[in-house]
């Protein structure tokens, strides 16, 4: 369930299509075995990608065991969340790079990352992931160190509930 002010998503597994409505027909019936029902693993995002971009995911998850071994990358549909109690970024991974979304103010990331792309995301898109936040699009394993205190700060910034100047 996501919030934004009074509007509500909700995502469902199975996907919304294969459930089947009582008195009504339905074109797929839900079967609990596990062989039909998908699974969302690192695998499936992993699947058909670049080695550089596996690297890439590698590394992040390497940085994040090093600052908090709690932290937990969390598999959905179209994204790895990590959470720290909660969301506290979102892992987009694309065939050549990995799209890292971080919760914490454009600012606070820009002041941070000089050497790869941070990208403007619009509100109705901040809004669907519950805060401020802005993308950062990894194309090569480097300049991780970047990635390193950023993380850090992301950590940082939900623990205190605000932003740190360091």
């Amino acid at each position: 369930k996501y919030f934004s002010g009074n509007d509500c998503i909700y995502t469902i597994a199975p996907d919304f299509e294969t459930l089947q409505y009582e008195g009504g027909e339905s074109t797929q019936k839900i079967d609990d075995s596990d062989n039909n029902i998908q699974k969302y693993g690192e695998e499936y995002h992993l699947e058909g990608v670049s080695q550089a971009t596996k690297d890439i995911y590698t590394k992040i998850k390497s940085i994040a065991g090093e600052i908090d071994k709690a932290l937990i990358f969390n598999p959905q549909k179209y994204y790895i969340s990590i959470k720290a109690g909660k969301n506290i970024a979102f892992i987009k991974i694309r065939i050549n790079k990995v799209r890292f979304i971080a919760m914490m103010p454009e600012d606070d990331i820009r002041s941070l990352v000089k050497h790869h792309n941070v990208a403007v995301l619009s509100m109705p898109v901040q809004d669907f992931y519950n805060g401020p936040c802005a993308a950062v699009d990894i194309v090569k394993n480097e300049h991780m160190h970047e990635i390193d205190a950023l993380m850090r700060r992301m950590v940082a910034y939900h623990k205190s509930g605000s932003s740190s100047t360091e």
